[in-house]
């Protein structure tokens, strides 16, 4: 999930990120086809706050 904000606080490189997503993923995931996360997400540790919020780490395995 990737949110953007709303109304006037929408993110002017919105449209950017997503294109970006959408060219760089399937080449990852070509490139790695093994590639997953290697703990439960439940388990994540995520920054605290509202401003960004996201994982601290993604750790991966092959």
């Amino acid at each position: 999930h990737a949110a953007f904000g709303h109304g006037p606080h929408f993110c002017l490189g919105a449209r950017l990120a997503r294109l970006e997503a959408t060219v760089a993923l399937p080449l990852l995931f070509d490139a790695l086809p093994g590639l997953r996360l290697a703990t439960e997400p439940g388990l994540l540790p995520y920054r605290p706050g509202l401003l960004v919020r996201g994982p601290r780490e993604l750790p991966v395995t092959r």
